[in-house]
């Protein structure tokens, strides 16, 4: 018979009870290091997203108040790279738990690009959101005191000849194709540059965003009375442009001249049917003139070229830089319709002549060509405006800086994706140590 020698049981027991402890501690620990590892990483990748919006374009964001990033994905996968084993790499005289290290990274910009009107939008609603919200203007406001858009609109505004000015077309065939509004192309004619379905009732339910969108129009872009010392753009007329539409500055003029003129022919009529002394005195003409069944038609005829006169003269005012009631008054009325029959022209912008007195006209009062365009801006599509302010940021950052600048190489987010390797284990048997992180970052 054999007898069972327990010596040396216990330490074998003993043994067997520490290694499953050290078992039981080396898997918590690599769950904790496993843990701790991935919000590391995030935060590294945070980081190196947040270093790659840093690098937007000073020249953009001066000149435009955008934000943007000009670089292909292959560029920002190498910085992200750089970035991110910059931070995990350990250092002499330190301890790496985590060992990490970036295996692969993709990156995609198609979501964020400044072609697109949506998120350029984006960014002017932001670049804006201080001037509107803190003061609470509203289109209202701008009717009752219309100097409130000088204040909002900060640049020199000071009545200039367009004689000084240079006036360009852009006549480049590779850089008109290029433009981002080219899809508009097919809108434009005379009619474009008219205000559609123009009705004043409208402007008191604008929204914000469209006024936020005219007066960034009217801030960074230039027009026909600006300071000509503000030459850094190619076409003089800029805002005209945003209304109208063609590669040519005198074009452009001609065609909101055109379009006030219509405007301001419309309204004054408008004054004149509602006047009963100046209805009654057509009336009068029309029978002295063309009596029996052709005194009506001729009394709208006298009408109107006495409304077309009257606008013609508001627009002369309009670009000396005086202001001109957008509904007139009696005694705003300037053109007097007895001078009108005699032809005789109205010497000076600045006063009204009627039986012979004159009224001196203060200068102050109404709205001036800035504020005129800012009405027509108010009865221009969304889209339109966006395009074209895309087009005149693309035209002048290709003359300031970089003369293969396209706006749809600007982005103004980014989204990548990373895997990340753990190369240390706690284990002495393979584990899991790989993740994959999905980043976006926004300006």
């Amino acid at each position: 018979m054999i007898k069972n020698n327990k010596k040396g049981s216990v330490p074998v027991f003993l043994g067997t009870i520490l290694l499953s402890f050290l078992l039981v501690v080396a898997i918590l620990m690599e769950s904790a290091v496993g843990i701790v590892g991935r919000g590391y990483a995030d935060g590294v990748l945070n980081l190196a997203g947040r270093s790659i919006l840093s690098e937007y374009d000073r020249h953009l964001k001066e000149d435009y108040g955008l934000f943007a990033v000009l670089m292909d994905a292959e560029e920002a996968e190498k910085k992200l790279t750089y970035y991110s084993n910059e931070s995990f790499d350990s250092h002499f005289g330190y301890t790496d738990l985590f060992s990490l290290s970036l295996e692969e990274v993709r990156v995609d910009f198609s979501s964020y690009p400044l072609s697109n009107p949506d998120r350029l939008e984006k960014q002017i609603m932001e670049y804006m959101e201080f001037r509107i919200v803190s003061e609470g203007i509203t289109a209202l406001d701008l009717l009752e005191n219309p100097k409130k858009l000088d204040c909002y609109c900060d640049k020199k505004t000071e009545a200039k000849s367009s004689a000084l000015k240079v006036e360009r077309d852009l006549k480049n065939q590779q850089i008109i194709k290029g433009l981002p509004s080219h899809v508009l192309k097919n809108e434009f004619d005379f009619t474009s540059a008219l205000p559609q379905n123009f009705n004043m009732k409208k402007l008191l339910h604008i929204t914000k965003d469209s006024i936020s969108l005219n007066l960034y129009i009217l801030k960074c872009f230039r027009h026909q009375l600006d300071d000509e010392d503000w030459n850094n753009t190619f076409f003089a007329n800029e805002v005209e442009y945003i209304l109208c539409g063609s590669e040519s500055d005198s074009r452009n003029r001609t065609l909101v001249k055109a379009s006030l003129l219509v405007l301001r022919t419309g309204i004054d009529l408008a004054h004149i049917y509602t006047d009963p002394l100046k209805r009654q005195s057509i009336l009068t003409v029309a029978a002295l003139v063309f009596p029996g069944a052709a005194a009506p038609a001729a009394a709208i005829l006298i009408a109107i070229g006495w409304a077309a006169a009257e606008a013609a003269n508001d627009l002369g005012r309009l670009a000396k830089g005086d202001r001109v009631p957008l509904y007139k008054t009696t005694a705003d009325w300037m053109i007097d319709l007895d001078s009108l029959l005699e032809k005789k022209e109205e010497k000076t912008t600045m006063k009204r002549q009627t039986a012979g007195i004159v009224i001196l006209k203060p200068e102050s009062t109404g709205l001036d060509y800035e504020n005129y365009l800012f009405l027509l801006l108010c009865f221009k599509s969304r889209e339109t405006k966006l395009f074209r302010i895309m087009d005149l940021i693309q035209i002048n950052m290709k003359g300031n800086y970089y003369s293969d600048f396209l706006l749809s190489h600007c982005y103004g987010g980014i989204d990548f994706v990373c895997r990340i390797e753990r190369k240390n284990s706690f284990l002495p048997f393979g584990s899991l140590r790989k993740g994959v992180f999905y980043e976006s970052h926004v300006y």
